[in-house]
């Protein structure tokens, strides 16, 4: 009778490997670079994914998983300023928590992700026009 391990895993990989390494710094560049941006219909918090956010999502995960580093996904919500200021406050951290949510359900631990809201404090477009207010009701994700 056989009491060993019914299967094996073996890493090619040498911690302190400069090739891994190198392949670690370009993979976060790569993110720093292109910050994963997920935009929101009025009033709200959940949205679907298109497969580049997806692959945005995937190379985190995967730099996350690798790097030895205190590296933490940010998350970011925002809103535009139509409605009172709580209210905007709230909209934005249920996006971040949405983004938080999907990204803990595609296996990131839960302490390495950080959420906050700026509610409608940091806008990128002017509020006066409906393109611009779509652009501010977003949540930004990237690797501090």
């Amino acid at each position: 009778m056989y009491y060993g391990p019914l299967h094996y895993n073996i890493s090619t990989t040498i911690e302190g490997d400069p090739g891994v390494e190198l392949a670690l710094i370009a993979l976060r560049q790569d993110i720093q670079a292109n910050s994963l941006v997920m935009y929101f219909d009025i009033g709200n918090a959940a949205i679907t994914l298109s497969p580049e956010q997806k692959e945005i999502v995937a190379k985190m995960s995967r730099y996350i998983d690798k790097a030895n580093d205190n590296a933490v996904i940010e998350i970011i919500g925002h809103t535009d300023d139509i409605g009172d200021w709580d209210s905007n406050v709230k909209l934005a951290l249920s996006r971040a928590n949405f983004a938080k949510e999907y990204f803990v359900e595609n296996n990131i631990l839960e302490t390495k992700i950080k959420t906050t809201s700026k509610g409608p404090d940091q806008p990128i477009a002017d509020n006066a026009t409906e393109e611009g207010r779509s652009k501010n009701r977003r949540v930004v994700v990237t690797i501090n």
